[in-house]
């Protein structure tokens, strides 16, 4: 159960654009999610490092964190929320245990994704071969026309999507444009130069380098990764599998290819559009893969079609942690390397 991001013909000026309230929201960021998360608590607080939230489904607030305490307002998809606090609360409805408190009351957070709102300098010396990128506000979009001339809304952009640069432009009124590349669709489409980060080739550095012994544990019963190091866990992770029995299958896998970044469409075409998913590692040639997930939060609940969900910045881990190593000049690899058990 994963939430279809739709085209979209609605045109909006590029200056109107720019000049939404997404820009205006003021939040203080303190200390990011860190790259080594406890071992023994997939649910881990976050507080620190998030004062926003997305909405991805309307839902309501509540007195306090339970579903069994007064229902409040209710708020709508796409909706910013400030955070001003989070607790472990009532699970009955879904399995998240985590609860933000908002504005208007609490928020269970299975459908609330912490984000930052951050704006960039762009990049205007484009190196050869062009760039990684995060999207770094809870909300933009992608544009398909000529930078600065008549241009279309085409998709929605979440925090957390990585994508690949290699253009910038300016256009007449000094916006700045990147060209992003669709590796589903083969084309490509324009943003805000400034609601995206370059991931430079030192944060892409692998790690636990010299560790040999390496393995990934799912457990489909408890929805949990976990990494070892010869033998002894040191990462683990709420996680989502397939959302219907047999659609994340048991058995002995081994990392074969990995993405920083990667347009999710069944091949059918229909079921759900998921571009810029975030740290791919495939694990089978069907197409099934760990990965960062912008569209909902309720990791150690079955919600994929088949794939391994997790947070985002714990499936950065993952991908930066597991073999085989992606250079950072390269969209690809595929090569065998770290082994997946899935239980």
């Amino acid at each position: 159960m994963v939430a279809k991001m739709a085209k979209t013909s609605v045109k909006t000026s590029r200056r109107e654009f720019l000049n939404l309230g997404v820009a205006s929201l003021a939040a203080t960021f303190l200390t990011p999610f860190g790259s080594t998360p406890p071992v023994d608590d997939p649910f881990p607080l976050r507080t620190s490092a998030y004062s926003l939230g997305r909405v991805t489904r309307s839902n309501f607030y509540f007195q306090d964190a339970s579903f069994k305490s007064k229902k409040l307002r209710g708020y709508n998809t796409n909706t910013i929320m400030k955070i001003f606090d989070q607790k472990k609360g009532d699970m009955d409805f879904w399995e998240n245990p985590l609860w933000f408190q908002a504005e208007n009351g609490w928020v269970n957070a299975a459908f609330i994704t912490p984000v930052r709102n951050e704006t960039n300098e762009p990049v205007t010396d484009m190196p050869a071969g062009g760039f990684l990128a995060e999207v770094t506000v809870p909300m933009t979009w992608a544009f398909s026309g000529d930078a600065g001339e008549t241009m279309k809304q085409i998709y929605a952009l979440f925090y957390g999507m990585t994508w690949w640069v290699d253009y910038h432009n300016v256009d007449k009124q000094g916006t700045h444009w990147y060209r992003i590349y669709d590796d589903l669709e083969e084309t490509n489409y324009w943003a805000p130069a400034q609601h995206f980060r370059r991931v430079f080739a030192e944060e892409l550095a692998p790690t636990s380098m010299t560790i040999l012994d390496k393995r990934i544990e799912i457990s489909l019963a408890s929805q949990t990764l976990t990494a070892f190091e010869n033998g002894k866990a040191v990462f683990t992770s709420a996680v989502s599998t397939g959302a219907k029995e047999g659609d994340t299958k048991p058995g002995e896998y081994v990392i074969e290819r990995k993405r920083p970044s990667r347009h999710m469409a069944p091949m059918e075409g229909n079921g759900y559009d998921l571009p810029g998913v975030p740290w791919v590692s495939f694990i089978s040639w069907t197409g099934v893969s760990i990965h960062g997930t912008y569209w909902h939060n309720n990791f150690g609940h079955p919600m994929s079609h088949g794939c391994i969900n997790l947070p985002t910045p714990a499936a950065k881990w993952v991908y930066l942690w597991s073999m085989p190593v992606v250079p950072a000049e390269k969209q690809s690899i595929k090569e065998d390397g770290t082994r997946v058990v899935i239980t």
